[in-house]
């Protein structure tokens, strides 16, 4: 099956793709809460999403992530082994909006678990690892510039 990967590194064509680790570690106080709402409500046979690499179903919703990707590069990539999870990204924004509320959080993280949808969903993959089938994009300059046209603006 074949997806898509938004990363700050540099990988090559043929190159394993994993987790780094640093998930967690890098997300702010905020962020991080929103993770501990999805922990809290997450079936045990499910994944840790600390212990996941995260790709994208779709080229559209891998293209709108990686244009606020700072340093980010795009990535056609091959499954290795099935998803362990496919999930809808907006309701992780959903609760990130509700982060304060835990009792709305929680109903979303389970919508979440459940693999529910909203009406324009971004679907995400949870998998162990992925092989690099094509650097899409791997410059700043051409995700400036994928940023600009979405926003409207033209760069020199």
């Amino acid at each position: 099956m074949l997806a898509y990967r938004v990363d700050r590194r540099l990988f090559e064509v043929g190159e394993v793709v994993t987790q780094t680790g640093e998930y967690l570690r890098k997300l702010d106080c905020e962020r991080a809460r929103v993770e501990e709402h999805l922990a809290q409500k997450r079936p045990d046979r499910k994944p840790r999403r600390d212990e996941v690499l995260f790709v994208f179903e779709s080229r559209t919703a891998a293209e709108r992530f990686w244009t606020k990707e700072v340093d980010g590069k795009l990535y056609e990539v091959k499954l290795h082994g099935a998803p362990l999870h496919r999930g809808d990204m907006n309701l992780t924004e959903e609760i990130f909006r509700v982060r304060t509320d835990a009792a709305l959080a929680g109903v979303l993280a389970e919508r979440y678990w459940r693999g529910e949808e909203n009406a324009c969903p971004q679907i995400e993959l949870l998998v162990e690892k992925a092989v690099v089938v094509s650097v899409i994009c791997a410059t700043e300059l051409e995700r400036r510039r994928a940023f600009a046209a979405c926003a409207g603006i033209q760069l020199p």
